[in-house]
C-alpha cells in the first residue's frame, strides 16, 4: 500500500544540500510529489511530501544522517 508523508527538514546552508536530500529520497525508494525550500539566515527550511511503500523510518533515519541536517520532523506526528 502506498502511503504519503509530509516532512520538514532544517539544513545548514551548504552547497549541494538540496541535491543530497533528493538523492536520499530517491535511493530509499520514495517518490517526491511536493517540494518547497526557503533559504533563511540559519540555512535551508525545506518542506516536502513523499509517497512510498517502504516504512518512513528508513527514510527519516537516512535524512538524519545527512551532513548538515539540523532537524527532521514528520508532520502530523
Amino acid at each position: 500500500m502506498v502511503s504519503a508523508y509530509q516532512l520538514q527538514v532544517q539544513m545548514a546552508p551548504e552547497p549541494a544540500a538540496l541535491e543530497r536530500l533528493c538523492q536520499v529520497i530517491r535511493i530509499r525508494g520514495f517518490e517526491l510529489s511536493a517540494f518547497s525550500a526557503e533559504r533563511t539566515e540559519s540555512g535551508w527550511s525545506i518542506g516536502f511530501t513523499v509517497h512510498g511503500t517502504r516504512p518512513l523510518a528508513t527514510l527519516q533515519s537516512q535524512i538524519d544522517k545527512l551532513h548538515g541536517v539540523k532537524t527532521t520532523q514528520v508532520d502530523g506526528r
